[in-house]
């Protein structure tokens, strides 16, 4: 698993067109802060077209296509650099939506729509730092990179804040830390 600190505030970034001039990236820096919402620019000024940003990927993605020319920047934003913390022991993650009912007086049967998602974790390591408890007493989200192989190729990712943490310190054992995590968006299967 990997966690991430932040950086300063970064201004007047060029984002590259990836060929359908509707969705922009900054090549070799994903991880933004999600709690921070970036200043996005076309031309320099702001854009007429709705859009959407991906802080996992560090990407823009416009609703309509822009001018083949348009120059994108991004302003006010922080990404994150990934801080391995080791000796994980465990880890689960618990995925939920909301359903609501939408019934109405003619219909005959139940109906009812998914809603909004969340989710949320723990994990279990063995103390190696203080800089979980840090991360938690500061009351900073962090950015969460959960593997699934011993290639490191698949894995789950996403922003979370720590709701709570404990240690246990055994007579004749090893320190473990134990936290748990409440999503802040999307967890993501890459």
């Amino acid at each position: 698993m990997g966690v991430s600190s932040r950086t300063d505030v970064i201004v007047a970034q060029t984002m590259t067109d990836q060929g359908s001039h509707t969705v922009y990236v900054l090549t070799g820096k994903p991880l933004w802060d999600s709690s921070i919402m970036p200043k996005v620019l076309v031309n320099g000024t702001a854009p007429a077209v709705a859009f959407v940003v991906d802080y996992i990927s560090g990407s823009v993605t416009f609703a309509s296509a822009l001018g083949s020319g348009d120059v994108v920047t991004v302003n006010n934003f922080t990404y994150s650099t990934l801080i391995e913390v080791g000796d994980f022991r465990s880890w689960a993650v618990n995925g939920t939506q909301d359903i609501v009912d939408i019934t109405a007086f003619q219909d005959e049967w139940h109906k009812k729509v998914s809603t909004f998602k969340a989710w949320s974790g723990t994990l279990e390591h063995l103390y190696v730092s203080s800089y979980l408890w840090n991360t938690f007493v500061a009351s900073t989200t962090f950015y969460v990179k959960l593997y699934v192989d011993m290639n490191d190729s698949h894995y789950w990712v996403g922003d979370a804040w720590f709701s709570a943490k404990g240690m246990s310190v055994p007579f004749n054992g090893v320190i473990t830390e134990a936290v748990t995590l409440e999503g802040t968006n999307e967890l993501r299967y890459v």
